[in-house]
């Protein structure tokens, strides 16, 4: 077999490489199994270099080969053996003999680098219509989702893999549709079992489409509404209010309208705000009015505080994979 110098990256440095491609505006193609070139690479430093090229951001690159003898030593650079069969959608290939992790089994290889709050955290960001980037001013961009759930539960499910085992336990907490890091903590901090540090609540869905009535349209100033957080059988909507997009008179008369309308069509509306989501006494109240509008007992005392300061702290903090993120427009 004639090597070839073509790079392979790994776990969180191939979701670096999506949110850097994304925040470009290039989209991310369809991922095969790659295996004949996946079998012949073996990186060395000139790959690495040229690599770089197309992806400056990636800090403390982590490769993947497919035997031992093919790992490279070099400064800075984790480079990983498989040590199992690859999934039938293994790669992304990037161009110039780059490829990366696809992002289901970059999912599942993150698994060796994330705690399981950080990984429930990945798992929303990449379901969902943003990306993370702190250089930016609200600390995200609007992004198309890197892969569906049942994607990252198909990968997942081969219990042969590195990590399958924790990655699809952490995908029992994920939900997909979630449009800003604020409305994911959200959703996180409500639903996460008490004894992770959440309140054990039912999931919600995330952005879900409330449809109008038609003798209702005219009520409700429209034919269809999406909510934040939305348990659709208990009629019952969270709505986030950030400090960037909820401000000025205009979009409060906005606001107050669509909640307005929400409320005739018979949905309990409640209003989040960054000071609650961000404080154990705001979670605290907010959590018992979501328990009371599902009709479910909240069993406050069950909560495992020292774990719900952790995890309050990874949501809205940010993990080691969202710090890594900030470095993507540098």
């Amino acid at each position: 077999m004639v090597l070839s110098m073509a790079l392979f990256f790994d776990g969180i440095s191939a979701l670096d490489c999506y949110r850097a491609m994304n925040l470009a505006g290039a989209s991310v193609g369809a991922p095969k199994r790659y295996a004949r070139e996946f079998a012949a690479s073996s990186p060395n430093l000139a790959s690495l270099k040229s690599a770089r090229e197309s992806f400056p951001s990636l800090v403390s690159p982590r490769l993947l080969v497919s035997e031992q003898s093919k790992r490279c030593r070099i400064q800075g650079v984790k480079c990983r053996v498989l040590g199992s069969p690859l999934p039938s959608e293994a790669f992304v290939f990037l161009g110039d003999d780059v490829y990366a992790c696809s992002p289901a089994f970059a999912f599942t290889r993150s698994t060796v680098e994330l705690d399981f709050a950080e990984l429930v955290l990945l798992g929303y960001e990449i379901t969902g219509s943003y990306r993370l980037d702190s250089n930016s001013e609200q600390g995200f961009f609007s992004a198309p989702p890197l892969v569906s759930h049942s994607a990252l539960v198909s990968v997942s499910s081969q219990g042969n893999l590195l990590g399958a085992n924790k990655a699809e336990n952490a995908l029992r907490f994920v939900s997909s549709g979630s449009a800003s890091p604020m409305e994911t903590a959200l959703a996180m901090l409500l639903s996460m079992p008490k004894a992770k540090g959440g309140y054990g609540l039912p999931s919600p869905q995330l952005n879900a489409a409330v449809e109008v009535p038609k003798g209702d349209w005219r009520v409700a100033y429209g034919r269809q509404f999406r909510c934040d957080l939305l348990w659709p059988t208990a009629s019952l909507c969270v709505e986030y209010d950030s400090d960037m997009f909820h401000t000025g008179s205009q979009k409060i008369a906005r606001d107050a309208r669509r909640r307005n309308a929400l409320a005739s069509l018979g949905f309990m509306v409640i209003t989040a705000t960054k000071s609650q989501v961000t404080s154990i006494p705001g979670l605290d109240q907010l959590a018992y009015q979501v328990a009371k509008g599902l009709g479910v007992r909240l069993r406050m005392e069950r909560v495992n505080r020292k774990a719900q300061r952790a995890l309050l702290d990874c949501a809205v903090g940010g993990s080691r994979s969202s710090r890594r993120a900030s470095r993507i427009s540098q």
